[in-house]
């Protein structure tokens, strides 16, 4: 039998675990219980203060009993939505900071996430949405490698 032991590496704000170091740190730097966390979507630093209502063990004990609807969560949820400018991640680092547990509030970041890029790029080749990031197809010519924002080409 062969026995190996290998070094494993933790978030010291979710405990989240790797074995990467390096990987880690990455984690580390945009976890959304650092409260010095720097948004990976938005740029934003910390944990945004929304104002939700902190919960004590009797209201704990209440939701635990009688499910999400013994309180309004889904105004907390677009409470903090509107004081994260609609943020995903900084959202859920606000919803998870306020102290219930996530399961409470309708909050599906996926969704949110996948809207907040919606919006954000859009069909990157109509050229209606703002500052196209690809080159307009020229059938006629070699493709160039290489399309700055600003809408000149580099070829190599």
């Amino acid at each position: 039998m062969k026995t190996k032991t290998v070094k494993r590496f933790y978030c010291e704000h979710c405990g989240k675990g790797g074995q990467s170091a390096r990987w880690i740190l990455w984690h580390e730097a945009a976890c959304t219980k650092n409260p010095n966390r720097v948004c990976r979507y938005c740029g934003e630093r910390g944990i945004p203060f929304v104002g939700i209502e902190r919960p004590t063990e009797q209201s704990l004990a209440e939701v635990n009993e009688l499910g999400p609807n013994s309180r309004e969560f889904k105004a907390d949820v677009e409470k903090a939505l509107k004081a994260t400018d609609e943020c995903p991640a900084c959202t859920l680092a606000a919803l998870r900071d306020s102290g219930w547990p996530m399961w409470v509030f309708p909050f599906e970041f996926k969704e949110v996430k996948a809207a907040w890029w919606e919006e954000r790029n859009g069909d990157a080749r109509d050229p209606s949405h703002g500052v196209s990031c690809y080159p307009p197809i020229d059938e006629s010519g070699p493709m160039p490698m290489v399309a700055r924002v600003d809408g000149t080409i580099c070829e190599f």
